[in-house]
């Protein structure tokens, strides 16, 4: 098991630094104390086995005479790669830098006869803050699937544990899952029965010629999987109907990302029954909307009965504004929800650069 053997500050840059038992680790800052935190190079690391060699020539030097701030045993630093990331308890330090030029006049040159950093000092930026101790234990990730968002640890938990329905896989669909799952979102069930097509490349942000005629619930599962790994994703390659209502599971927040009106009232209708909360999304050339629907409220039939919808071409900035929309709704919901909107419906005109909320009652 590789631990942290020594943990190293100094108020100024360029002199050897000195022993701490702690630190905290900022987001994107640094270790607090340090006069490197701030700047690009955050944190840097570097491994007991590398600097064995120099420190045969000089005993008595401390840790720290070689500048690094945090210094490991039995881990080959050096093999690492920009992008990879550092865990030490719960922080998550991102490597950036692999060696630096050694400037001119540097105390640790001095001191120790040789500056080690141009070969083996490893930089980093921190991508999750804590508090860091001499003894933790040091991990490699390669996959980097922890990120330090705008939300705490409480909130992380919530968004981590929520179970989301999306119905509807196309041009809000697919960006409507992948900001769910960027921002903390980890379970997933995706309904959607058609295919990628040639039509929808204007608006489908995973629609391309690799994906061309495959399912798109398949093409966005695959898409959210190369992003995170631990991801619980179910899909089904299939419309919604009243037969197949049991799709969407009880105690799961749906999303309507559907295109047609009968869906959207059906999709109502299942979630009055089961009890779940509905976000709902639609655009229409330059105009879209967004709304949460609590059970018994029907704000769909009061939108949509009685009427059929034309297809209109769908200007393609609007997809992105309505699925970011309804995201902030889903995530509101979960966290804070009397900032959501309530019986209200918000109508987004691109044409006026409008935003307007009309009340449903």
């Amino acid at each position: 098991m590789s631990k942290i053997v020594a943990l190293c500050i100094s108020d100024k840059k360029g002199v050897c630094k000195k022993e701490v038992s702690e630190a905290y680790c900022e987001y994107d800052y640094g270790l607090k104390g340090d006069a490197h935190a701030g700047s690009y190079r955050q944190v840097s690391l570097m491994s007991l086995k590398d600097i064995k060699k120099f420190q045969e020539g000089y005993p008595d030097h401390p840790y720290g005479a070689y500048g690094e701030n945090i210094l490991v045993d039995d881990l080959d630093l050096c093999e690492l790669d920009k992008g990879d990331v550092i865990k030490i308890g719960e922080v998550f330090l991102e490597v950036i830098e692999i060696g630096k030029e050694c400037h001119s006049g540097c105390a640790i040159a001095k001191m120790a006869g040789k500056c080690v950093m141009p070969k083996i000092g490893v930089f980093t930026k921190v991508i999750k803050a804590g508090m860091i101790h001499k003894g933790d234990e040091v991990k490699i990730d390669k996959e980097g699937t922890k990120l330090e968002r705008i939300f705490d640890q409480k909130e992380t938990a919530i968004l981590e544990s929520a179970k989301i329905t999306v119905v509807g896989a196309g041009g809000l669909g697919m960006i409507v899952c992948e900001m769910l799952v960027r921002s903390g979102i980890k379970h997933l069930t995706i309904i959607d029965g058609d295919v990628v097509t040639y039509g929808t490349f204007d608006r489908q942000t995973m629609a391309d010629r690799d994906t061309l005629k495959r399912p798109k619930t398949e093409v966005v599962k695959e898409r959210l999987e190369k992003i995170f790994s631990d991801l619980d994703i179910k899909i089904h390659n299939t419309y919604l109907t009243r037969s197949n209502q049991r799709l969407i599971e009880e105690g799961n927040i749906v999303i309507d990302c559907v295109d047609n009106s009968d869906t959207k009232l059906l999709l109502e209708e299942i979630c009055e029954t089961k009890g779940s909360i509905l976000i709902h999304g639609a655009v229409d050339s330059y105009f879209g909307q967004v709304a949460i629907i609590m059970p018994h409220e029907r704000i769909l039939e009061k939108i949509y009965k009685g009427r059929i919808l034309p297809k209109k071409k769908v200007f393609t900035p609007i997809v992105n504004i309505i699925a970011s929309l309804v995201s902030r709704e889903l995530i509101f919901y979960l966290l804070d929800p009397a900032k959501n909107l309530h019986q209200e419906l918000l109508v987004v005109d691109l044409i006026n650069n409008a935003f307007t909320k009309l009340k449903i009652e």
